[in-house]
C-alpha cells in the first residue's frame, strides 16, 4: 500500500511538472520562412504519434511547400495533414473552409483575412478569429472536432475531397477523388487517391484516403464542384512559388449530391443562428465504414472541450517522462517545443487492429507506423524515443519488418510506401539500435534477414540507374542504391551513381549495424565480414587533398566540385562522415593533434560562414555529430564549446525556428539530447558521447519495456560561461572516457556534471 501511494505521489508530481512544461510549447516556432530553409513546421493539433495532424491551411501543399506558413495573410481552411516534412508529399488528405456570403469553392478567392495575433495554437487545441467566423478545433489520432461561430449571412462550409497539383508526376491518376453529400443524416463522405510521392514508386490501385464529416445542424442547401483540367496554363512549373494559373478552375453545381473528378468537393449551407456549428471529421486508409468507426470511437459526442482535455492529457503523460529545470525561458521553450515536434513521428497508421499497407496495397491485421524520415532520424530522433517513448519502439521496428514482408525490402523513407529519397540504409541503423538497447519485442531473425538482403542483394536494375535524388524508379525501390559497385570495387563509382561519396560512407556505417544484428542471431562469420567491409570508406581517401573524394569505376579520381557526389554536404563536411570509426579517421589525418587542427579549421573557416550555402550547416544532418568528435582526440572541452555554440546560434524561439528543416524531429532531438549532456556518435551501438548540458537539472522517467526507473541529471555550477565539463559521474563513478551506454542510463541513477570555465 505504501509503495502504491508513493508511486501515485510521484506520478502526480510528474504530471504537475508536465503541465508547466506544456505551457512552454510554442507550435508556431519553425512555421515562418521563404523557400524551404527554415524549420518547415506547421501548428499541428492532435495527439503524440497521431495518424494525422489537424492544421490551419494558409496555402496549397506541394513537395517543398507546407499547408501553413506564418507569412501568409489568408486562411484557406483546415486540413487533415499527413505530410511529414516539407520535402515530402501529402497523401489522402481532406480539407474544408467555413465561409459566409456567396458560395466560393476556389482556393484562390475563398480565403478569410488572417490576423496571426488572433490565433492561439497548442498541441491539443487551436483557435482563430477571422472577420467571417471564429473557429476552435481539437483532434485525436484519426478524428477532430470544430466549434464554429459564424458572422454574417449564408453560413456554409466548403469541403475539398481531392486536389490537383502543379507537378504533373504527382498527379498521375484521373478522377482521383469523390464526394457524396447525405442531407438526411447531415454527413459528407468521400475519398481521394492523392499521393504526391506516387511517382517515386509503383501504382497502388487500392490506396484511398477516406473521410467522413458530420455536422450538428441540418443543411439548408448544398452542391458540388469539380475542376477543369484544361484550365491549367502551367502544368509543369517548378514546385515552388505557386500562381493562380497553376491550378484547375472549378465549376460549382447547386443541388448536386455526388461528384468524382481529379479536383472536386462540395459545400453545405446552414440557417443563420447565434449558436455555434459543430463539425466532426473522421479519417481512414481502410474504408468509409472504418472512417465512421474511427470517428465514433474517438469522438462519440459533440464536446470539443472534452476532446481537447483528453488530447492534452495524452501530451501531459509523455511530458511527465522528461522534465528540466533551467532559469532560461528560451531554453525551456526550445526544449519543450522540440519535444512536441519529436513526439509527432513516426505516425501510427493502424486502425484498431488493422492497417493499410502501401507496400503491397492490402489491408492487414495488426498495428503499424509510417512517415519515418530515417536518413535524418536514425541520428537522434530514434535514440530520443528509446528514452521518452520506449513502449513505442518495438512496434516501430515491427512496422519496418512489415514493410519488408509486404514489399520485399526495407524502406528508406516510407511515405506511405517506398520513395527512395536520401541515401544509405538507415532502417538497418534503427533496427540494430533497438536490439543494442535491449528491445526484444520484434523478430530479430527476420530483422537480420531483411538487413542482410539489403546489404548483399542489389536491385536487378542497380546498374541501370544513376539513382538521382527523387528519381522515378517505378517497380524498383531504392534500397542500397549502387550496391553492385560497392561490392565489386569497395566503393561506389561516381561516374555510375550520384552522391557516390556519401553513399559509400553511409554503407560502411550501415555495415556496422548489419554486424550487430549478425551477432544477435549467432552469425559470427557474417558479423566479421560486415565489420571488415565497414572500413571500405578508406578506398575514397585521397591523401593528397586529405579528403574523401569521388572516384570513377576505373579508379581515377574525379573533381568533387563538378557533379553531385555528396548528399546534403560538401567535401569538407564529408571528411567527418565516419561516425562508426573515428579512431580510423584520426589515424588517416595523422593522429590526434592533426585531427584536432582539421576540426578547428572546419568550424572556424566554414561552418558559420554565410557563403556556406546548405552544404556545411547544422541544419543538414551530416554535420550533427561533428561537434562531438573532439572527444576522440582528448579535447572534450572543445566538444563542449562547439555544442553550446550550436545550441545558441542554430536554435531560437522565433518563427523561423532553427537552422534548417525539422525533418520529423531530428533537429529538435539533437537539441534535447545535447541539452541533457550526451549524444550518440554511432546510434546502432547504444553509446553516447558526453557534451555540455545547458539545464540545471533533468528527470527522465524510464518505463516499459524497461523496468521502471528514474534517471536524474544534475549540473553543478551551471552558467552560460561555464561550458566545460570539469567532471562527470554516474552513480558516483567517474566517466573517464566521456562516454556512457544507454543500457546503464535506463537502469536509473544520477548522472552528475560539475561545470566550469
Amino acid at each position: 500500500m505504501k509503495k502504491t501511494m508513493f508511486c501515485a505521489t510521484v506520478l502526480a508530481a510528474a504530471l504537475l511538472g508536465a503541465k508547466d512544461a506544456l505551457e512552454s510549447i510554442d507550435p508556431l516556432i519553425g512555421t515562418e520562412g521563404t523557400g524551404s530553409q527554415y524549420g518547415g513546421m506547421m501548428p499541428m493539433t492532435g495527439v503524440p504519434f497521431g495518424s494525422v495532424q489537424w492544421v490551419p491551411m494558409t496555402r496549397l501543399t506541394e513537395v517543398g511547400t507546407l499547408s501553413y506558413n506564418e507569412i501568409d495573410t489568408k486562411l484557406l481552411g483546415f486540413i487533415a495533414a499527413r505530410q511529414p516534412a516539407i520535402w515530402m508529399g501529402e497523401w489522402g488528405q481532406v480539407s474544408f473552409m467555413p465561409r459566409t456570403g456567396a458560395v466560393d469553392c476556389d482556393f484562390v478567392t475563398r480565403g478569410a483575412e488572417l490576423d496571426h495575433a488572433k490565433e492561439k495554437a497548442t498541441p491539443w487545441k487551436y483557435a482563430v478569429e477571422t472577420p467571417a467566423f471564429d473557429a476552435e478545433m481539437a483532434g485525436t489520432s484519426r478524428a477532430a472536432i470544430w466549434r464554429i461561430k459564424f458572422r454574417g449571412p449564408k453560413p456554409h462550409v466548403v469541403v475539398d475531397a481531392s486536389r490537383d497539383y502543379r507537378k504533373g508526376p504527382s498527379d498521375i491518376r484521373p478522377a482521383d477523388g469523390a464526394l457524396e453529400i447525405s442531407p438526411d443524416n447531415r454527413t459528407l463522405s468521400g475519398w481521394n487517391s492523392d499521393r504526391l510521392d506516387a511517382h517515386h514508386s509503383y501504382p497502388l490501385p487500392n490506396f484511398r484516403g477516406w473521410f467522413v464529416m458530420e455536422f450538428s445542424r441540418p443543411f439548408t442547401a448544398y452542391g458540388t464542384y469539380a475542376g477543369d483540367p484544361k484550365s491549367v496554363k502551367n502544368p509543369a512549373k517548378p514546385i515552388w512559388d505557386p500562381k493562380p494559373t497553376d491550378y484547375q478552375k472549378v465549376t460549382a453545381k447547386s443541388g448536386e449530391r455526388v461528384v468524382q473528378a481529379d479536383r472536386c468537393g462540395g459545400w453545405v449551407e446552414f440557417a443563420e443562428s447565434g449558436e455555434p456549428l459543430f463539425v466532426k471529421v473522421g479519417v481512414s486508409l481502410i474504408s468509409r465504414e472504418q472512417a465512421f468507426e474511427n470517428l465514433k470511437r474517438e469522438i462519440p459526442g459533440w464536446d470539443l472541450d472534452a476532446v481537447a482535455a483528453q488530447s492534452k492529457a495524452a501530451w501531459a503523460e509523455k511530458f511527465a517522462r522528461l522534465q528540466i529545470e533551467t532559469p532560461s525561458e528560451s531554453v525551456k521553450t526550445i526544449f519543450y517545443t522540440g519535444l512536441y515536434h519529436a513526439l509527432l513521428y513516426p505516425r501510427e497508421i493502424g486502425e484498431y487492429g488493422r492497417y493499410y499497407s502501401a507496400f503491397d496495397d492490402k489491408v492487414h491485421t495488426g498495428e503499424s507506423y509510417s512517415c519515418y524520415s530515417l536518413w535524418d532520424t536514425y541520428r537522434a530522433e530514434h535514440p530520443l524515443l528509446t528514452l521518452v517513448a520506449p513502449e513505442r519502439v518495438d512496434g516501430m521496428m515491427q512496422a519496418l519488418l512489415q514493410n519488408y514482408r509486404e514489399g520485399g525490402w526495407l524502406p528508406k523513407w516510407p511515405n506511405p510506401g517506398y520513395t527512395g529519397i536520401m541515401v544509405g540504409a538507415p532502417a538497418e541503423m534503427v533496427l540494430a539500435e533497438a536490439w543494442s538497447k535491449g528491445f526484444r519485442g520484434f523478430d530479430v531473425k527476420l530483422a537480420y534477414e531483411a538487413v542482410k538482403k539489403n546489404a548483399t542483394v542489389p536491385q536487378p536494375t542497380d546498374k541501370a540507374f544513376d539513382w538521382r535524388d527523387r528519381g522515378c524508379f517505378g517497380d524498383t525501390p531504392e534500397t542500397r542504391a549502387g550496391l553492385s559497385w560497392y561490392q565489386e570495387l569497395g566503393y561506389i563509382a561516381c561516374d555510375k551513381v550520384r552522391e557516390s561519396v556519401s553513399r559509400t560512407q553511409d554503407f560502411c556505417l550501415n555495415d556496422t549495424a548489419a554486424a550487430i544484428l549478425a551477432d544477435a542471431v549467432g552469425k559470427p562469420e557474417d558479423a566479421a565480414f560486415f565489420r571488415a567491409r565497414s572500413k571500405c570508406y578508406t578506398n575514397l581517401w585521397n591523401a593528397a587533398s586529405r579528403l574523401f573524394l569521388p572516384r570513377r569505376a576505373d579508379g581515377a579520381w574525379d573533381d568533387p566540385l563538378k557533379g553531385h557526389h555528396y548528399c546534403e554536404c560538401s567535401p569538407e563536411t564529408g571528411l567527418w562522415c565516419i561516425p562508426h570509426d573515428v579512431e580510423g579517421l584520426v589515424a588517416l589525418l595523422g593522429g590526434p593533434a592533426s585531427f584536432e587542427k582539421e576540426l578547428d579549421t572546419y568550424f572556424e573557416t566554414l561552418f558559420w560562414k554565410p557563403e556556406r550555402g546548405n552544404k556545411s550547416i547544422h541544419g543538414n544532418e551530416p554535420s550533427h555529430h561533428t561537434s562531438y568528435l573532439y572527444n576522440f582526440c582528448g579535447k572534450p572541452e572543445k566538444t563542449a564549446f562547439r555544442v553550446r555554440e550550436i545550441m545558441s546560434r542554430s536554435y531560437s524561439t522565433n518563427r523561423k525556428g532553427f537552422d534548417g528543416n525539422e525533418d520529423c524531429g531530428q533537429m529538435s532531438a539533437w537539441y534535447i539530447l545535447s541539452a541533457l549532456g550526451f549524444y550518440p556518435m554511432n546510434p546502432a551501438t547504444g553509446w553516447y558521447e558526453i557534451g555540455s548540458p545547458i539545464v540545471d537539472r533533468a528527470t527522465v522517467r524510464i518505463g516499459a519495456p524497461y523496468s521502471p526507473a528514474t534517471l536524474e541529471i544534475v549540473c553543478r555550477n551551471q552558467a552560460t560561461e561555464n561550458y566545460k565539463v570539469v567532471s562527470v559521474t554516474f552513480n558516483g563513478k567517474p566517466l573517464e572516457n566521456h562516454r556512457i551506454h544507454h543500457n546503464e542510463l535506463v537502469k536509473g541513477g544520477r548522472l552528475e556534471f560539475t561545470m566550469g570555465r
